[in-house]
Order: structure tokens, then sequence, then C-alpha cells
């Protein structure tokens, strides 16, 4: 998939795209009956999005 030349967004196109992962993946974990796992995915992977946006927003990418 090609983004074009906004270099600025593609992190934050790809951080939503594992956002859509996480919540699928999510459902699967209930659908399998591993309530507990779900609920500590749930909410884990926000706060591990949020330090990749913001690791890249001050430039700890170029460190």
């Amino acid at each position: 998939m090609r983004y074009g030349d906004n270099i600025e967004n593609i992190i934050y196109a790809r951080i939503h795209m594992l956002g859509v992962a996480d919540i699928a993946l999510i459902v699967v974990l209930f659908a399998l009956n591993e309530p507990l796992m779900a609920g500590a995915y749930f909410i884990l992977a926000p706060f591990a999005a949020h330090a990749v946006a913001n690791g890249y927003f001050y430039g700890e990418e170029e460190k």
C-alpha cells in the first residue's frame, strides 16, 4: 500500500491499522473463551500505541 509523499501521517495511519487488528484479536479472544487475556490486551494495547506515537512525535526514532 502506498501512502504518497505525506510522510508525517504514515505512522499514524499504521497505528490506526494496528488498532483495527487489535480489536479483531480481542473479539477472537472472547470467542475462544479467554476473557482475562482479552481484557488485559484491551487495556494494554492503547498504551503501547500511544508510546509509539509519542516516540515518533518527539523524534525518538532518530536517536
